[in-house]
């Protein structure tokens, strides 16, 4: 099992060390000097559904504000949280002014930008067990004050009476 897990895994970052190497990766620059970090204390519990291609939904987590002064700058933004997955999967975007940040990749079918934890990624004996779920996001923005949020869904099937949830989540910006 865990020789099968290291292929897959082997597999998944050889495309992923080569990506730069084919000249279409993302970037920008900036000088940081402000951070600003917000959390979310105790557990939220997820109801919308993301179920491709049919429902499409995303339930607000957590939003603020940043102000850029001057020129334009790379905001990064370090999200983490403590992801339940219960059916399939939790999906999550992180999005300036309505526009998603470098670090999402597409869905399948619908090309929506987001980033997941998957129940496949853990063993199914531990399907509702807490996992760490944490990523990174950048995109380069003007001056002006700014509206970063990070919207959330769940998988295909949310049961009511045992729902996926998220627990202290944290969002860090660098502009």
């Amino acid at each position: 099992m865990k020789l099968r897990k290291i292929t897959a895994l082997a597999l998944l970052l050889i495309p992923a060390l080569a990506w730069p190497l084919k000249g279409q990766a993302a970037e920008c620059t900036g000088q940081t000097n402000r951070v600003k970090a917000l959390s979310l204390p105790g557990t939220h519990y997820i109801g919308a559904q993301f179920d491709e291609p049919s429902i499409l939904d995303f339930e607000p987590l957590m939003s603020t504000t940043v102000k850029v002064n001057g020129e334009k700058t790379c905001l990064v933004a370090h999200f983490s949280t403590q992801a339940r997955v219960t059916d399939n999967y939790i999906v999550f975007q992180v999005l300036v002014d309505g526009i998603p940040m470098e670090g999402h990749w597409s869905s399948s079918s619908t090309n929506i930008p987001v980033v997941t934890s998957n129940i496949e990624d853990y063993e199914e004996t531990l399907t509702d067990f807490p996992r760490i779920f944490a990523h990174n996001f950048f995109l380069e923005v003007g001056h002006g004050e700014h509206t970063v949020e990070v919207p959330v869904a769940a998988g295909s099937a949310i049961d009511s009476t045992n729902p996926p949830s998220v627990s202290s989540p944290v969002l860090t910006l660098e502009y």
